[in-house]
């Protein structure tokens, strides 16, 4: 009787296959955290242009406030209004984006960006995670200064696994009070 192994054609054949299958399988992992980080940016985009429409029409701006999410990513929710008093609403439910957000003058997560009625915006640290209840905000006196009046913006930076971004949003170099 004649005992018969593996051709060498058909040990290539076999490797190749589990080569190019391997190949396939990490070009699509390390394909898809740069369309994290290109997505978050494109859902916040979405997001800010909902925002400055609501701060248009609503007499007394908006509110998009920033919490963390473990272990990566940000939810971001938007309010009609800001925190000068009038109870606020939320204007649909939470974006939760797969990317750490950073803002000029307010580092990490949370935070809260006020956009008036003007489109223009301002950020504000502290807000405690978990903590904010429109109903009953914590108040704010007047608008924020704008945390980089050489550029007269608010840089927000998003960050995923392998990259990261930054947006500029448009604010005044002056610190209007709050009507």
């Amino acid at each position: 009787m004649r005992e018969r192994g593996f051709t060498l054609i058909e040990l290539a054949v076999v490797v190749a296959i589990v080569v190019v299958l391997l190949a396939a399988t990490a070009g699509f992992t390390l394909g898809s955290r740069p369309f994290a980080l290109h997505s978050a940016v494109t859902q916040f985009d979405g997001l800010l242009a909902q925002a400055r429409a609501v701060a248009a029409t609503g007499g007394n701006g908006a509110t998009l406030l920033f919490e963390p999410r473990s272990p990566l990513g940000t939810s971001i929710s938007l309010y009609v209004g800001r925190p000068n008093g009038p109870p606020m609403s939320a204007a649909g439910p939470a974006l939760r984006i797969d990317a750490d957000v950073r803002a000029s003058g307010a580092g990490p997560a949370p935070f809260a960006i006020f956009i008036s009625s003007a489109g223009r915006a301002t950020v504000l640290g502290g807000y405690p995670a978990g903590a904010f209840d429109p109903a009953h905000p914590q108040l704010v006196a007047s608008e924020p200064a704008c945390p980089v009046p050489q550029r007269r913006a608010v840089l927000l930076t998003f960050a995923a696994a392998r990259g990261s971004t930054e947006l500029a949003l448009g604010c005044s170099d002056a610190s209007p009070t709050l009507p």
